[in-house]
């Protein structure tokens, strides 16, 4: 079984401060010692008031007894202390998951550029991160990819689709199904992608050059050498440019 690389301890003295941080503020704490204590004050009524039963309130209606009091004050403060202790432990759980997807995450990362990207190793990380972080889209995205150049398409689109889900405003899966898509052979949808990818971000030089190379392959010449100008604007350094600058060529 792999192992990411250790990043510290499990939780930071920074985490943990924030893990109290996401405790109820003074308001949300006080209104439920509140809201207690007047819980309290209704079964007091209820069993001396309307019960008449002794122990509740003094003889001859002097209020609260000192028991009763001790208790009205108790309870709410012991209710207190065990939400906030049940909160610390299910941020505790949320923040060490989290904790654990980021390091997962990022050693997926550090496999790009080796000859261990696209392999067993980085679809494990990318996919334990997804599974630690269930609202994670950049993981998501990340294996969508992995099982793309591995040819598992319908696999990295269901990630893909995942992660817009998840993230509707992140352009990269959008680009990223496109291409999918488009190795299935169903360019009209590629293209959609594509261009719901580029409102969301105009400056991806890679999805403006695979839209320009799927409007070639559909005939719209014009619209296919506008976006692949676009992508030499962008990109003036790839080492596709002569590739692209002949295909515009030839489109006229």
């Amino acid at each position: 079984m792999n192992e990411p690389p250790q990043a510290g301890k499990p939780l930071d003295d920074k985490l943990i401060h924030g893990l109290r941080g996401l405790r109820l503020g003074f308001l949300g704490a006080f209104g439920l010692f509140a809201v207690t204590f007047m819980a309290v004050q209704v079964l007091f009524f209820l069993w001396g008031g309307v019960l008449d039963l002794p122990g509740v309130y003094r003889a001859g209606g002097g209020g609260l007894s000192a028991g009763a009091w001790v208790i009205a004050l108790l309870v709410p403060g012991l209710v207190g202390y065990r939400v906030l202790r049940a909160q610390d432990r299910r941020n505790f759980a949320l923040l060490t998951r989290m904790w654990d997807s980021w390091r997962w995450f990022d050693h997926g990362v550090e496999l790009i550029g080796t000859e261990e990207e696209f392999g067993q190793r980085q679809e494990e990380s990318f996919a334990r991160a997804s599974a630690l972080d269930p609202d994670d889209p950049y993981a998501r995205n990340n294996l969508g990819t992995v099982l793309l150049q591995q040819g598992r398409l319908d696999e990295a689109i269901r990630f893909y689709r995942e992660a817009i889900h998840r993230r509707p405003d992140y352009h990269k899966p959008y680009a990223n199904l496109g291409v999918a898509w488009a190795r299935k052979g169903r360019l009209g949808k590629a293209i959609n992608l594509y261009r719901k990818a580029l409102e969301l971000n105009p400056r991806d030089s890679s999805t403006q050059l695979n839209l320009g190379l799927a409007l070639a392959r559909t005939g719209k010449r014009r619209q296919a050498a506008t976006h692949l100008r676009q992508f030499l604007a962008l990109a003036p350094n790839s080492p596709r440019v002569r590739e692209v600058r002949d295909l515009i060529s030839r489109l006229g």
